[in-house]
């Protein structure tokens, strides 16, 4: 499950990490609103693989 947080929370950006080891994404909000999404390498390669393999088999 990824976890919603405020921009903010990269002042402390080792405990992101931490939750990006465990392979859960972090969703940033800024002024209540979505700003990005944040995702550990492996979970990114994963994604982009699947992605490639869904324009080639269409």
């Amino acid at each position: 499950m990824s976890k919603i947080k405020s921009l903010s929370v990269l002042r402390n950006y080792t405990k992101v990490f931490d939750e990006l080891k465990q392979g859960r994404p972090v969703i940033f909000t800024k002024n209540g609103n979505e700003a990005g999404t944040l995702v550990n390498s492996k979970n990114w390669l994963k994604l982009e693989t699947e992605k490639q393999l869904n324009t080639i088999s269409k």
